[in-house]
């Protein structure tokens, strides 16, 4: 009779206790799914690159003689660190997310109820039964189940949150100007290798013909030996005039390969899978006419530096970063303020009910003196922080008038270039002709021809400096250019 008596008082399973357990997991269960899920997606996608996996390409037929403009546009999508500036922008906003859901309910947007935390428990405490010997031991328990629901809200935190919130605010800014800067970046390096490849094509379009002018030289100096009416010294130097020419020439395709190669990279591609014929196309006769790819501006440093200094995401980067540091020392001045909170309790132990409520305050004033040192290193990091921001200005002001200088300078050597080339041209065709008949040394004709290849890669060249100068004029006060694909003619330089 004891030992039935016994085991009916054994309590039957905890209903509520259970079920609140149930509704807890499914809860969980429900709210974590989908981002576990999303998290999931995202391994899958960065899986192959982690494992050294060769992934598949494809080679963009459709830039194959596209315009600048849609060469920056296929970069900006396919540049890695374009892909990390966003996300470093996304990251930003779901910290600001991220500290909204701590703010107390008396903050500075008015009542808010996101720092409320709800705890739930569930347990069971048994003990083994009671036993008179060992023999006895039947390894049964008995014991009571419980239950606690508790709710913690912060009431006031001394704006230690809204001084998280402006500072967070001023990082996204920064993370967005970052992500701008990051795009003017991979505008100035594909316009850089879009303008130095053509350059180099057209030089060795300019050694080509020097070649072949040399070679033609060396044709008339062996015809003329041959009638004796030169020595052996003239075709000597004209064979060595020649062979200069041809190093000219190899010396002209190693720079194009490299400025091919440093155009794919540019671009975001392999030149391990594709070449630059397959994405850029051949490089047609630039004696003829070279490209534009941005129109020329006029406007002056005064103008230019007004609209800089407001528009530019290399000041707007510094600035923003110097207000995050302002905030930072709002936050600093905070913490050594008190904070209050509420909480509630209720508690379940079968068969008995407890209840609880109460409000608590927390100041703690020094931690060691570590919080007001803090405040000093939030000081001290805004004083850097503006240091910087004085230093960005004065960059921007001196790289703004080096780029206009350069831009006005390879106004001015085309200029001078093209006349020089005009005269170069023409004493080239009088001195071939003169010795032709025998009127004209082999240093004339040497001299002649290597003005005449002299000249014209100065004009190609300063054509060209002058459109990465326009690049980077673009890049500093934070517009994009006017992009133009045009052909210019040789009289139209």
């Amino acid at each position: 009779m004891e030992r039935s008596a016994v085991k009916n008082t054994f309590p039957k399973r905890p209903i509520l206790g259970s079920a609140c357990a149930i509704l807890l997991l499914a809860s969980l269960s429900f709210c974590g799914c989908r981002w576990m899920k999303a998290a999931d997606r995202a391994k899958d996608e960065v899986a192959a690159l982690a494992t050294g996996q060769e992934a598949e390409f494809c080679v963009p037929g459709h830039l194959k003689g596209a315009p600048l403009s849609e060469l920056v546009d296929f970069a900006l999508e396919t540049r890695p660190e374009v892909a990390s500036a966003i996300l470093s922008v996304e990251d930003a906003r779901l910290a600001l997310l991220q500290i909204a859901a701590d703010a107390p309910l008396f903050g500075r947007n008015g009542l808010s109820a996101n720092s409320l935390e709800v705890g739930l428990s569930v347990s069971r405490n048994a003990s083994s039964a009671a036993a008179d010997s060992v023999g006895d031991l039947k390894w049964r328990t008995h014991g009571s189940a419980s239950a606690a629901l508790s709710l913690d809200l912060l009431l006031w935190d001394a704006g230690r949150n809204d001084a998280r919130a402006s500072a967070q605010v001023e990082r996204v800014i920064a993370a967005e100007m970052q992500l701008l800067s990051t795009r003017y970046s991979v505008f100035l390096d594909v316009s850089g290798a879009y303008f130095d490849l053509l350059e180099k094509r057209a030089l060795l379009c300019v050694s080509l013909t020097n070649e072949t002018v040399h070679a033609v030289h060396l044709e008339q100096a062996e015809r003329r030996l041959e009638a004796g009416e030169a020595n052996k010294l003239d075709v000597l130097r004209a064979r060595l005039d020649a062979a200069k020419a041809r190093e000219g020439v190899v010396n002209a395709k190693n720079a194009v390969l490299t400025c091919e190669a440093k155009m794919l990279f540019s671009l975001g591609l392999d030149s391990s899978r594709c070449s630059c014929d397959d994405v850029i196309g051949a490089g047609t006769n630039a004696l003829d006419f070279v490209t534009m790819g941005i129109s020329p501006s006029t406007e002056g440093m005064d103008e230019m530096f007004a609209f800089a200094r407001t528009n530019s995401p290399a000041l707007a980067l510094s600035r923003a970063r110097l207000r995050a540091a302002m905030a930072d020392v709002d936050f600093a001045k905070a913490d050594l303020l008190p904070s209050v909170s509420a909480s509630a309790s209720l508690n379940w132990t079968d068969p008995k009910w407890l209840w609880k409520w109460g409000l608590s305050g927390v100041w703690s004033l020094f931690e060691g003196f570590g919080k007001t040192r803090a405040l000093e290193r939030a000081v001290t990091a805004m004083r850097s922080a503006a240091a910087d921001t004085e230093r960005a200005e004065q960059s921007l002001s001196s790289d703004l008038e080096i780029a206009l200088c350069t831009r006005d300078n390879a106004t001015e050597a085309m200029k001078s270039a093209g006349d020089s080339y005009e005269r170069a041209k023409e004493n080239m065709r009088q001195v071939s002709e003169m010795f032709a008949i025998g009127e004209a040394n082999r240093v004339d004709f040497t001299t002649a021809a290597a003005d005449c290849a002299e000249a014209l890669g100065s004009r190609i060249s300063a054509f060209y400096a002058g459109q990465r100068a326009e690049a980077a004029i673009s890049a500093i006060v934070g517009e994009m250019p006017r992009f133009e694909a045009k052909t210019l003619k040789e009289d139209e330089l």
